[in-house]
């Protein structure tokens, strides 16, 4: 591969800047800058002019921070052992926090203007209807707003809300390392995050046993450590909640993301209630690969020994070609930002982020993380990674930054609808190996956000509600909590080693964004019921998709999904969803000893 060729599977960071000496002078400029805000203290609302001013002039640092950060976080994810990166990222931390403290009398001055004054001044300038939704966002959060002197401090200790999780990559993607594995024939394998996938995947029970061995006892070697960590993450998340007038971190995170209390309940209901369905599933995998009953690391084991690999110029285009159904300029945007725009860093490498994701900031182009393998599954992940960019792409043209950031809900909803459009486009034209990979694709996701995630929510809940009745969980605790949720989830039907079964707590980044696992369930849930209509060619529902991809942050989750006449609230939204996943069950188990032809419904 040439330096050319290798820039194409690499994302174009110097768009945001060309060089650190340019980030540098940008950092400069804005730190000077930042002072300026503080000038509007105490004036806000002595005419129209001066509060357009003050939003237009916070707007505007508000995206050159973002933009600082990106380049910082992007380079430092991209190689978590470049020190230099690292500081970058620290120094962009703080600017974010200086930002915060600088606009921090915003929020208790618009508060402590009488609300006449505060509707006569937003109504005599058109130019401040956009921002009707910021305030009513700071009214509703009237009784969690702080004095001024109150939202400073705890804007100057806004970085500590990051330090966990930092801790926590520094280890995780720079310092652990695992041991060699060696097959049948005596081969040595090489075992890292970037490895893991293809390894647990390989058609050779033994080289995922052994693979999933070594990786889970590095996490054990280190449970001490991440659940230190765990800990701390909760602690520092109750503290700023409760500074905030809430009585937990569950209460803070459900009213920040402007849902009902009983969506959380919701969720994790229905998904209990069909967990018998995953049973079901377990047992037809176990079936199809010829074992007894299925073991933690047979969960992965392709369906279908013969599967082609599927190098990534071929992903991109199965992916182009998915998402037809919404659109040429969605289809054109997309293609542009796979190709020439370099969105996506795309391969594994030493030191890289072991997940995937899609970043970038207002005013940046929406880049991608992967780190791909030649498999649908990872076809999969570049749909759903494409689907969070384009969902950032479109509410950034549409709304103004202060509405740039959206409901995990609703983010998820976006990534899991490419997928369902992936599956019914490779489905049209599949052969029996294919099929087979399409069917592994979706068990994936299916199993990951409706079993796996809302399971792991359970011990998240724990862990917070243990945090704010004055306890904590030890690593042993954790693994405990671990065991006991999937025991009762795999009712019997999946084999394990407790103590390896125990630590998976430890594997999860998730749970530095307190309460975002249950979250999942309802993206991929009003994922399917998109789809469906999608395909169905419903008169009108592209249309009304798109206009819930632009509407960003500028409501709250539940009025974004009525746009595609979608309630979040109901169970009836998530049981649709499981009807789903018992039509994969009801042909993964009609495979069982014999083949018939896949097409899925969604």
């Amino acid at each position: 591969m040439t330096e050319t060729t290798k820039d194409q599977y690499t994302w174009s960071l110097e768009s945001i800047f060309p060089n650190t000496e340019s980030w540098e002078a940008e950092f400069n400029s804005v730190s000077g800058a930042l002072p300026e805000l503080a000038k509007f203290k105490g004036s806000l609302f002595s005419s129209a002019e001066t509060l357009f001013s003050y939003l237009t002039k916070s707007a505007d640092l508000s995206e050159r921070v973002g933009r600082l950060h990106s380049y910082a976080y992007l380079h430092y994810y991209g190689d978590t052992n470049n020190e230099g990166a690292g500081v970058l990222l620290s120094r962009a931390d703080g600017l974010f926090s200086e930002l915060g403290v600088q606009s921090s009398f915003f929020s208790p001055e618009v508060l402590s203007t009488p609300a006449n004054t505060v509707k006569e001044v937003l109504a005599s300038d058109k130019r401040l209807s956009v921002y009707s939704h910021l305030f009513e966002e700071i009214e509703r959060y009237r009784p969690h707003t702080r004095s001024p002197e109150i939202e400073e401090v705890l804007n100057q200790l806004s970085p500590v809300k990051n330090a966990p999780e930092a801790i926590r990559t520094a280890l995780h993607d720079a310092e652990m390392e695992f041991r060699q594995i060696e097959t049948s024939t005596g081969d040595k394998r090489e075992l890292s995050h970037g490895t893991i996938d293809g390894l647990l995947s390989d058609s050779d029970r033994e080289i995922r046993r052994a693979a999933y061995q070594s990786y889970t006892d590095s996490y054990l070697k280190f449970s001490q450590t991440f659940a230190q960590t765990l800990n701390a993450q909760a602690r520092v998340s109750l503290a700023f909640s409760k500074a905030r007038g809430f009585k937990s971190t569950f209460s803070s995170k459900i009213f920040s993301e402007g849902y009902p209390e009983d969506v959380f309940h919701a969720v994790l209901s229905a998904c209990k209630e069909h967990r018998h369905l995953f049973g079901r599933y377990f047992k037809a995998r176990a079936a199809v690969l010829g074992i007894s009953k299925c073991a933690e690391y047979d969960l992965f084991a392709p369906l279908s020994k013969d599967a082609a690999p599927i190098d990534y110029d071929t992903a991109r285009e199965l992916v182009l070609t998915a998402v037809k159904p919404l659109g040429d300029e969605y289809v054109s945007i997309a293609r542009r930002g796979l190709y020439e725009e370099r969105w996506t860093d795309v391969y594994p490498r030493p030191g890289k982020y072991s997940n995937a994701f899609s970043g970038g900031s207002y005013g940046t182009k929406p880049f991608m993380l992967l780190n791909y393998a030649p498999t649908m599954m990872e076809v999969g992940t570049l749909a759903h990674e494409l689907g969070h960019s384009m969902h950032s792409h479109i509410t950034n043209r549409t709304q103004p930054s202060c509405y740039a950031s959206y409901a995990m809900s609703v983010a998820e909803t976006a990534s899991n609808l490419n997928q369902v459009l992936l599956r019914a486009s490779v489905l049209k034209c599949a052969d029996r190996t294919t099929s087979l990979a399409v069917l592994e694709e979706a068990f994936f996701f299916a199993h990951r956000y409706l079993f796996l995630m809302p399971t792991m929510s359970e011990v998240e809940h724990k862990l917070h509600t243990t945090c704010a009745n004055g306890g904590a969980l030890s690593a042993t605790d954790l693994s405990n909590e671990v065991v006991r949720a999937f025991s009762e989830a795999y009712g019997g039907e999946v084999e394990f080693e407790p103590a390896r079964l125990g630590v998976k707590w430890a594997k999860f980044c998730h749970f530095y964004s307190p309460y975002y696992f249950f979250q999942y369930a309802i993206g991929i849930s009003a994922a399917n019921a998109i789809g469906r209509r999608i395909l169905e060619g419903e008169p009108g529902i592209v249309e009304k998709y798109l206009k819930f991809l632009a509407a960003g942050g500028g409501d709250y989750p539940t009025e974004i999904f009525k746009i595609v006449d979608i309630d979040i609230t109901s169970p009836e939204t998530y049981r649709a969803a499981f009807k789903v996943v018992e039509g994969y069950v009801e042909r993964l188990e009609g495979y069982v000893g014999s083949y018939t032809p896949l097409s899925l419904s969604i």
